[in-house]
């Protein structure tokens, strides 16, 4: 046994050596791939040559390039039937230059398509508007319901450009930017501008002095002060958000103990970005078709919510025949009428996931289904796209020679989709049901 003891540690030496002399993250230890690596190593036993140079940056590189694609085949099958939101998630790097990550979206995962420098073209709306359209012809116009983007200004045009020559899929604007400048404007107000001020004194104080993080972290358990605001759930977002925003005020109002005059300003901010980026009829629609709010007995669409669902399927159904149909198909719907009636439909309204939910008891309805799945699988975010990562420094730096740039872009490819595959498997494994959108827990280049 001792001997044992004294080979691993010889072996887990010799790792820990290569770690720290190529200066690499000690979160490797803990990827998925990492373990996995030292499995098959073992398992071959001695002899193993090492993988050359050519080998890694040529050869095994294609190879990984090609079961990645071979991989995405289940979710391309998938958005067929699902549909799909292309994610459009820009960002500003350390040289200043203007990035953007495309992502697919489905209940099925999201998968990473390319990173561009779109320097050049980013405050252009046509320029923009071209861009997206050449990746909806990529990925299929009958796959893509919606397209999501920030609500800048040049975006805002490049999806209005966009929804008028591709006259079935929607533009949205992204619903965590959305919030992130609701945040921002509540921040603003007096009362609670002083209060965020202190707080990030505070942060930065400790987080400056060593002695006092230790410090604050020995009695917090290893807690951190900054943490991320949203983790995520399990469940596609767009079902929800319009019960949420209502929720959510609701709950500020309780906080201010019902008092208008204290939660009136901060219901202002929220009402006036709500009807100006968020207020969509997609969001309206997928609020009506969710059977866990739908058959709540306090479910009382008002006009706005009854015009975007009747506007949402006037752009998914062109043919008005089949809109005729899904609308006598929606009557059985609200009045919970045959296979929408039945008891185990009754009592999963509020535990299967809304699209789940539609597959499984839709069917006496099937056009209907085909828009009410399309609707409840949709994301309402294009926001979590990894930015720490050195490669895509290295990606968008000129002076190279055409080879070493795909090389590069084959590089971005494998690792960001493997990094989206190791999360999937990781919630599976755990129990958890996966949440496409939810890119929190990729682990970035930092320690």
């Amino acid at each position: 046994m001792n001997e044992v003891c004294k080979d691993r540690e010889f072996v887990i030496q010799e790792i820990c050596k290569c770690i720290y002399g190529n200066a690499l993250p000690f979160n490797l230890v803990r990827s998925p791939l990492f373990i996995q690596m030292l499995k098959v190593v073992g398992e071959y036993g001695r002899g193993l040559k090492p993988p050359t140079y050519h080998e890694v940056r040529v050869s095994f590189l294609k190879k990984a390039v090609d079961n990645i694609q071979k991989s995405l085949e289940k979710y391309r099958s998938d958005w067929e039937k699902w549909g799909c939101t292309l994610m459009c998630d820009g960002w500003t790097d350390g040289k200043g230059r203007s990035l953007t990550n495309f992502l697919v979206n489905s209940p099925s995962g999201t998968v990473f398509l390319k990173s561009i420098d779109t320097s050049d073209v980013i405050k252009d709306g046509k320029k923009m508007f071209e861009l997206l359209d050449n990746i909806v012809e990529e990925i299929g116009e009958e796959h893509v319901v919606q397209v999501v983007t920030d609500g800048a200004s040049n975006l805002v045009a490049a999806g209005q450009m966009l929804m008028e020559k591709r006259t079935k899929l929607f533009w949205s604007p992204c619903a965590a930017h959305c919030l992130d400048l609701i945040l921002e404007d509540i921040g603003e107000l007096p009362v609670f501008y002083n209060t965020i001020a202190n707080a990030k004194k505070i942060t930065t104080y400790i987080y400056r002095h060593t002695w006092v993080l230790n410090l604050y972290r020995q009695y917090s358990n290893g807690g951190e002060l900054a943490r991320p605001a949203v983790n995520g759930d399990s469940k596609p977002a767009s079902p929800y958000i319009y019960e949420a925003m209502d929720r959510a005020k609701e709950k500020i109002a309780q906080n201010f103990q019902m008092q208008e005059s204290r939660y009136k300003k901060v219901w202002k901010i929220i009402d006036t970005r709500w009807n100006l980026q968020l207020h969509r009829p997609l969001h309206a629609a997928a609020y009506y078709l969710n059977p866990r709010y739908h058959y709540d007995k306090n479910f009382n669409p008002d006009s706005e919510v009854l015009i975007g669902l009747y506007e949402t399927f006037q752009r998914m159904v062109p043919d008005i025949r089949t809109r005729v149909i899904i609308d006598q198909q929606l009557e059985k719907f609200k009045g919970a009428k045959e296979i929408f009636g039945m008891d185990m439909a009754i009592a999963t309204r509020d535990k299967k996931q809304p699209a789940l939910w539609w597959e499984s008891y839709g069917k006496r309805g099937k056009e209907l289904q085909k828009v009410a799945i399309r609707i409840l699988s949709l994301t309402c975010s294009a926001t979590g796209c990894e930015k720490n990562w050195s490669t895509f420094d290295q990606v968008h730096t000129k002076r190279r020679n055409r080879l070493e740039q795909q090389r590069l872009n084959a590089l971005v490819y494998v690792k960001y989709n493997l990094q989206l595959e190791m999360r999937q498997n990781s919630r599976e494994e755990n129990g958890d049901i996966y949440d496409p959108i939810c890119l929190s827990d990729i682990k970035s280049d930092d320690e």
